[in-house]
C-alpha cells in the first residue's frame, strides 16, 4: 500500500470506518449539547453540525440532528435560533433527498421571529428546501394579512428565496407596506426572482420599482434600484426599463452612496445594452446627462467638504467615491467612440460647450487617457 492510499484511508471519513465511527459520535454529543443550560453550549452545537454536514456531504447520519435542530428553532435565546435555522439549510442544501416537509412549518414559524437574523436564517432555509403549494400559500398569506412587520418581512425574505414568479402581485402590493423593512424585503425579492424568471412580464413591475425609487427610506430605494438593475440584466429592450433611465439619473444625486452606486451600476447596463444595439446617440446622451449630474453633485459636495474639514480626508474620500463611478461611465464613453471613431463631429458627453479632441484617436487605451483627463479637469473645476 503507498503513502497516499494509506493517508487517505487516515484522513478521508470516506475510506476510513474509524473516521466515519467519530463523525457518529461527535453528531450525538452535539445533538446532546443542543439541550444544556448554557446558551453558548446550545449555540455552539448547532453551529458545528452545520459545520460538520459543510465538511461531510456525503454522511447522512448529520440527518439524525434533524428534529433536535426543528427544536432548538423555539429555544429562548435568539443566537441558538439562528444557528439552528442555519444548520438546517446547509444540511438541506447537502441532502435534498431528505422528507424535508415536516421541517418546513418550523421554519415558516421561525419567519415572524422578532430578531431579524432569525427570520433571515429561516428564509434562506425554506429557500434551500423549497415547499409545496400549501406552505406557498401560508408564506403568501403571511405577506399580506401578518399582523407584525416581522412576519411580513420574513414572508417576503422566504418569498425572495424560494424565486417564484406567482409572488410577485403581492410583492408589488408590499412596496406599499407601512413599515419600511417590508418594502425594502419585497424590492429585494423582486430582484431576486427576476434574475431567474427573464421570461416573466417585468416591464408592469417597473414603474414600481421607479416609485420605491422615490421611497423616504434609503435602503429601500437602494433595493429598489438593484431590482431595476437585475430587470435590466435580463430584459435589456424593455421600453419601460428605458423609461426608468430620468429616475436613475436623478437617484445618482440622493443622499445615500448605496443608493447612488446601484443607480449607476443600472444605468451602467442599460448604457451598454444600447451601445451593443448601436444605439449610439441614445447612449451617449445617456451618459450625458449621468455623467454631468454625477458632475454637479460632487462637485458641491466636494466644496462643501473643504469648508467643513481642513484635513482634506474627506475630499479625497469623495474624490475616491466620484472616480469610481465616473470609470464605469468613462469606459463605456470609450467603447461608443471606440466604434464610431470615423464619424467627426461627436460631441463630448461631458460637457457640449467644451467639446473634446477626439479626432485621432486609433486605440481605446487613447480614448481612456482623454476620457479621464476630461472627467478630472471638471471635477477640479471650481
Amino acid at each position: 500500500m503507498d503513502k497516499k492510499t494509506l493517508w487517505e484511508m487516515l484522513t478521508d471519513w470516506k475510506q476510513s470506518p474509524v473516521l466515519r465511527g467519530i463523525n457518529r459520535l461527535r453528531i450525538r454529543w452535539h445533538v446532546h449539547d443542543l439541550k444544556s443550560k448554557d446558551w453558548n453550549v446550545r449555540k455552539r452545537a448547532a453551529e458545528v453540525i452545520g459545520k460538520i454536514a459543510e465538511a461531510n456531504p456525503g454522511t447522512k447520519k448529520v440527518l439524525e440532528a434533524v428534529p433536535a435542530l426543528m427544536t432548538a428553532l423555539k429555544d429562548e435565546d435568539s443566537e441558538v435560533r439562528k444557528s439552528a435555522a442555519e444548520a438546517i439549510g446547509t444540511i438541506a442544501e447537502k441532502h435534498p433527498e431528505y422528507d424535508w416537509e415536516a421541517v418546513v412549518p418550523y421554519l415558516i414559524t421561525a419567519l415572524k421571529d422578532e430578531y431579524w437574523y432569525v427570520r433571515w436564517r429561516a428564509a434562506e432555509a425554506i429557500g434551500k428546501i423549497g415547499v409545496n403549494d400549501k406552505q406557498f400559500e401560508t408564506i403568501v398569506r403571511m405577506l399580506k394579512e401578518g399582523e407584525t412587520w416581522q412576519e411580513r418581512e420574513g414572508a417576503a425574505m422566504a418569498l425572495g428565496e424560494l424565486k417564484n414568479v406567482r409572488a410577485v402581485p403581492d410583492l408589488i402590493t408590499a412596496l406599499k407596506d407601512k413599515d419600511s423593512d417590508v418594502r425594502k424585503s419585497a424590492a429585494e425579492a423582486i430582484g431576486k426572482i427576476a434574475e431567474k424568471h427573464p421570461e416573466y412580464d417585468w416591464e408592469a413591475v417597473v414603474p414600481y420599482l421607479i416609485t420605491a425609487l422615490k421611497d423616504k427610506n434609503w435602503y429601500v430605494r437602494e433595493r429598489a434600484a438593484e431590482a431595476i438593475e437585475k430587470i435590466v440584466e435580463t430584459n435589456p429592450d424593455s421600453k419601460e426599463v428605458l423609461e426608468a433611465v430620468p429616475d436613475l439619473i436623478t437617484a445618482l444625486k440622493d443622499e445615500n452612496w448605496f443608493v447612488r452606486e446601484r443607480a449607476a451600476e443600472a444605468l451602467e447596463k442599460i448604457i451598454g445594452r444600447l451601445i451593443e444595439k448601436g444605439e449610439f446617440e441614445e447612449a451617449l446622451e445617456t451618459i450625458r446627462s449621468t455623467t454631468t449630474t454625477i458632475m454637479n453633485f460632487y462637485k458641491g459636495a466636494f466644496r462643501t467638504a473643504r469648508k467643513k474639514n481642513k484635513t482634506m480626508g474627506k475630499d479625497r474620500d469623495l474624490l475616491e467615491e466620484r472616480i469610481k463611478l465616473l470609470e464605469k461611465l468613462d469606459s463605456l464613453t470609450n467603447e461608443v467612440y471606440t466604434r464610431v471613431k470615423e464619424k467627426e463631429g461627436l460631441p463630448n458627453p461631458l460637457n457640449e460647450k467644451e467639446p473634446m479632441e477626439w479626432k485621432g484617436v486609433k486605440t481605446k487605451q487613447e480614448a481612456n487617457i482623454k476620457a479621464k483627463k476630461g472627467c478630472l479637469e471638471l471635477l477640479y473645476r471650481q
